[in-house]
């Protein structure tokens, strides 16, 4: 595909993406051609050696150039905020559509706002309870010390300390099957980030998003 061609191309997905409120989709395969036509086009300098630049007129090189770097830029920028949009209201996204970087993107957005949604469904009368019931109950362990990750070499998970029970939040053991960033608790802990095979003990809650999102499985009891 010569460069004219690939540069109608890339304005037609730009025309798509701007004036469509879904996603459209954009495969790796294309992104590259586009990003190929930029570094040609840049490095022509001018002259019209290379036979596919030969239908392009001399006088159009700056412009074109200065064409393809806006329509690229503009074309992630509007394809990021629709990610972020659809991300902010727990909305899904068809994968296919992404690039490679925008998947990356859009998991560890949901993963976070789903947290944070849920730390959202506890009431400030909640967690002023919890307040007053840990500082009148003597615990042995901190809220702090909750988190406990293991690698993949020990056996067994943690078990829910003492404090955890008293201020009514319950924990499962789940066990990490990919790489995954830090997140807050409903507790207000943080956990992690965290390598694949990692263990670790989370509110109930926050497990049930990871699980759900097949970041985390269940440890089943032995």
């Amino acid at each position: 595909m010569n460069s004219q061609k690939i540069y109608n191309k890339l304005y037609q997905q730009w025309t798509n993406e701007i004036n469509n409120k879904e996603i459209t989709s954009l495969t790796n395969e294309s992104f590259k051609e586009y990003l190929k036509l930029y570094a040609l086009d840049s490095a022509s300098d001018g002259k019209l050696n290379n036979s596919d630049m030969q239908v392009i007129k001399e006088s159009l090189i700056d412009s074109l150039i200065k064409n393809i770097k806006f329509l690229l830029d503009d074309l992630l920028k509007v394809r990021k905020r629709k990610i972020i949009d659809k991300s902010l209201n727990l909305l899904e996204i068809d994968r296919n559509k992404l690039l490679e970087h925008e998947q990356m993107f859009y998991d560890n957005l949901i993963a976070s706002f789903k947290g944070f949604k849920n730390l959202e469904s506890l009431t400030l009368s909640d967690i002023e309870s919890s307040l007053k019931k840990k500082e009148l109950t003597p615990v042995e362990k901190k809220v702090s010390e909750i988190p406990n990750i293991l690698s993949q070499k020990d056996e067994m998970a943690v078990s829910p300390t003492k404090s955890a029970s008293l201020i009514g939040i319950e924990y499962l053991n789940v066990r990490f099957m990919m790489d995954c960033p830090a997140l807050v608790g409903i507790d207000l802990v943080n956990y992690g980030p965290f390598l694949k095979e990692d263990v670790c003990m989370v509110p109930f809650e926050n497990a049930k998003i990871l699980i759900e999102e097949k970041i985390a499985e269940k440890i089943m009891p032995k």
